[in-house]
């Protein structure tokens, strides 16, 4: 992920001027995302996983090895297709408290370091 040359001295102007206000140091980080949000979809592939054997013994004549080995596979599987990059967007709701810093302010440090490739 790149950025301007301009961009890049827009970002630190603004940095320069925000500093002159404090007494503390402004570093910015550019980043693909801001975080992994993967609270919610574990919380859910958990909650799955815990509501499958209530199902099972409710509706079913299944022993109880094969209705626990049951709910480890479908909390493995819930997790890790619900983790996955665009089912996680989709599933964690837009109102959830996010980073208070736009993508703007944590692009790039005085000097226009940046993380990742």
């Amino acid at each position: 992920m790149n950025i301007s040359e301009q961009d890049c001295e827009r970002i630190s102007a603004a940095i320069r001027t925000a500093e002159s206000k404090t007494s503390g140091e402004i570093v910015c980080v550019l980043a693909q995302v801001s975080t992994d949000a993967t609270g919610l979809p574990i919380l859910l592939a958990a909650l799955g996983a815990l509501t499958l054997p209530w199902l099972l013994v409710a509706f079913t004549a299944m022993s109880v090895h094969r209705i626990l080995l049951l709910q480890a596979v479908v909390f493995f599987i819930l997790a890790v297709v619900l983790c996955l990059p665009r089912v996680r967007v989709a599933i964690v709701p837009r109102a959830a408290p996010l980073p208070t810093a736009s993508l703007w302010s944590i692009l790039c440090p005085r000097h226009c370091a940046q993380e990742g490739p």
